[in-house]
């Protein structure tokens, strides 16, 4: 089995909403370690069906106080996986689940009164439960404000736990449930999310607080309405955290260079040297339009990897040697770059040969 992954049994299947589940998994004493995780992370799951493995990134949902490791999953239209998941799964299954990643988190404080602001669309609110659950839980003088965008009531994930967390903490939890496919009593809980809400949120409820940390996840569009106004607000983007499901179109290209010098300006051939779980391999191909991950793959090399978009960060892998170009980027940080690590499934060699490790993570 890959190194990153681990084979867990489900414990319990829970049905959220009339397309979504929520799956436990048993972490044992042996691998709590392994398993431990910040709020807001993710796993990859690897699932084999008639004998061709696929692999989906699924946020954690469990609050941090809880022993085991819960996913919510939620029907795509013609998602072979989540359908999987939603239809097939049940208790006493056991599935290979990767070691938690992600940085759409925040440090705990115990004393300080942080104040934390949440955006969530549909499914988005997945990390976002388990962040608000566990600072709610952890963090005594916290208080959270929450947007959270949907369809219809019917569809809100989590609607019974966010309520009881309320209940709970009724002086450090407001929630602002917005649909925009049915009427309620309230004109700012109908229709998208707009500016216009925005700003009369932070006018009623919001105005004159200090934020400390602002969460947003939920699809690309909504992101961009949120991310716009809280701009307008003057809102210093350092305090922003943003988490996709899909890549964005204009994300900027980046050239990756080790210390040595370049091969060759324009490679016909091209040679990549790949350390995989202590195994070296040297891989040829011609056509560098295709990214490392696919050539890695059509030589049948078992290599780590999710999404496929530059957001998950499971294809990671360690420049040693030459130059590659990495299309999009959303899952390395800055000092993930300093120190030469790349995502296989957006970089393009750009000398003939290059050498790389995926055993550093």
């Amino acid at each position: 089995m890959n190194q990153l992954f681990k084979k867990l049994e489900v414990i319990d299947v829970e049905k959220l909403t009339d397309n979504s589940v929520i799956l436990e998994f048993f972490i044992s004493n042996v691998m709590k370690k392994k398993f431990n995780y910040f709020p807001g992370q993710f796993v990859t799951l690897e699932i084999d069906i008639e004998g061709k493995k696929h692999y989906r990134t699924y946020s954690i949902c469990s609050q941090k106080h809880e022993s085991n490791i819960k996913i919510a999953v939620k029907r795509v239209v013609g998602g072979l996986i989540s359908n999987w998941i939603n239809e097939k799964v049940k208790i006493g299954d056991h599935i290979k689940v990767s070691m938690p990643a992600g940085d759409f988190v925040a440090k705990k404080n115990y004393s300080i009164q942080k104040k934390y602001l949440y955006f969530a669309g549909g499914s988005g609110i997945t990390p976002i439960f388990s962040l608000i659950g566990s600072k709610l839980n952890s963090e005594p003088n916290s208080i959270h404000y929450l947007v959270f965008c949907n369809t219809t009531q019917s569809q809100v994930m989590f609607k019974s736990q966010l309520l009881d967390l309320k209940n709970k903490f009724i002086s450090r939890l407001v929630i602002f449930f917005i649909f925009s496919e049915e009427n309620n009593e309230f004109d700012i809980q109908n229709g998208f999310i707009s500016k216009n809400k925005i700003q009369l949120i932070f006018s009623s409820s919001i105005n004159n607080v200090d934020l400390d940390k602002i969460f947003l996840c939920g699809p690309v569009g909504m992101q961009s309405i949120v991310l716009d106004c809280l701009k307008q607000l003057k809102i210093n983007k350092s305090k922003i955290k943003t988490e996709s499901f899909k890549s964005e179109n204009n994300l900027k290209t980046k050239k990756i260079v080790t210390d040595k010098k370049s091969i060759d300006a324009n490679p016909k051939d091209f040679k990549m040297i790949v350390k995989v779980n202590g195994v070296k391999t040297l891989v040829n191909y011609q056509n560098n339009e295709v990214s490392l991950l696919k050539a890695l793959l059509k030589n049948k090399l078992n290599i780590p990897y999710s999404c496929t978009n530059g957001i998950c960060g499971i294809c990671r892998a360690k420049l040693l040697d030459g130059q590659v170009e990495m299309k999009s980027n959303k899952a390395l940080d800055k000092s993930d770059l300093r120190r030469n690590f790349i995502l296989t499934c957006q970089s393009h060699q750009q000398t003939n040969q290059i050498s790389l490790t995926f055993d550093e993570r």
